[in-house]
């Protein structure tokens, strides 16, 4: 995880006394603004809950409300629904991130296009993102001895 999403303990302390709903109205506006990364901060450790709401809420049909799902379902472990997402965020605004993060989805659900995925990110943005280096296990094993 990039240190710039690590939370200070000053704003775990203060998350507490912010309801579920309020923290996720403020992470769909940071994912709207194209800082979905900081949404998931701001939803801290409350993924599953805050993915039923906001779906709960209605589909909207903007890239911003996909990112967030997309984000909140990779967290959660919905690898399928993260693809889903993230692909709908991609289809009506192509950012980086969102591409990165399908790279990451599609590795989980072992998909021969996450090369592809990844390689869009560093496209968009190669100060932020780099195509992975990837080894075999006999090789990363070799590496770690």
């Amino acid at each position: 995880m990039p240190a710039r999403l690590a939370m200070p303990l000053k704003d775990w302390l203060r998350r507490p006394g912010q309801g579920l709903d309020a923290r996720l109205r403020e992470a769909l506006s940071q994912a709207r603004g194209g800082g979905a990364e900081e949404a998931v901060v701001t939803l801290s450790e409350s993924f599953p809950e805050a993915l039923d709401r906001l779906r709960s809420m209605g589909e909207q049909e903007d890239a911003g409300w996909h990112r967030l799902a997309a984000w909140l379902a990779f967290r959660s472990g919905r690898m399928r629904d993260a693809a889903t997402s993230a692909e709908a965020s991609l289809e009506l605004e192509s950012d980086a991130a969102t591409w990165h993060l399908l790279g990451r989805v599609r590795t989980w659900l072992n998909s021969a296009a996450a090369p592809a995925a990844f390689a869009r990110a560093a496209l968009l943005d190669s100060d932020e993102f780099s195509i992975p280096y990837r080894v075999s296990r006999d090789r990363f094993a070799a590496l770690a001895e």
